[in-house]
């Protein structure tokens, strides 16, 4: 996969991935929305994550995903 840093990707799960960093084995992602805006990660009232926006994958996984903005 030739890597856009900043780059929108489409995950195969339906949701939209920009790439904020690469390190030596995982690739770093942050969830966006269609229009490359950052969805920023929920709490339930007991304060435990149910939605994380940082994610990291590997570059196995990460070339299965589509480049949709550069």
């Amino acid at each position: 996969m030739k890597v856009v840093f900043g780059g929108v990707y489409l995950a195969e799960s339906g949701s939209y991935l920009r790439l904020v960093s690469k390190g030596e084995i995982m690739f770093n992602f942050l969830l966006v929305d269609e229009n490359n805006v950052e969805i920023p990660e929920k709490r339930n009232k007991f304060g435990h994550v149910i939605l994380r926006s940082q994610r990291q994958y590997s570059e196995e996984t990460a070339n299965s995903f589509k480049l949709i903005k550069q």
